[in-house]
């Protein structure tokens, strides 16, 4: 099984257990009606925040590995364009756009021409 996450995926799921880890107290203050549920919430609140940290150094290897994945898929891809002639890149393209757009409806080919081009295209195209 393959699980795909984005750069934005991980900073929301750092952020999130760095709010949660820092809402658990390392020394919680001890209840005069119940010391027994402090004594259990401390534990937990301990083991907790050591779960916490573990999740973030998880998280922080997962986003360095990610960077580094980047960096080398662009190296790459520009490692292969800069071979590559003018012509060729405009065939792949024109081809990559076909792809993308034939499965479109024309409505929503058209909102999307519209979204970015707006009526001016239709205009000189029709």
């Amino acid at each position: 099984m393959k699980t795909e996450i984005t750069q934005e995926q991980l900073d929301q799921l750092w952020n999130a257990i760095e709010y949660t880890r820092g809402t658990i107290s390392s020394f919680p203050e001890r209840s005069k009606e119940k010391p027994e549920w402090v004594l259990i919430h401390g534990g937990r609140a301990h083991s907790s925040r050591n779960f916490l940290d573990r999740a973030i150094d998880i998280v922080n290897q997962l986003k360095k590995e990610l960077k580094m994945t980047t960096k080398l898929v662009d190296d790459y891809v520009n490692f292969i364009m800069d071979g590559m002639s003018q012509k060729i890149k405009e065939e792949m393209l024109y081809e990559y756009l076909v792809n993308e757009y034939k499965d479109l409806s024309e409505k929503e080919l058209t909102q999307q021409i519209l979204d970015n081009y707006g009526d001016e295209w239709f205009e000189e195209h029709n």
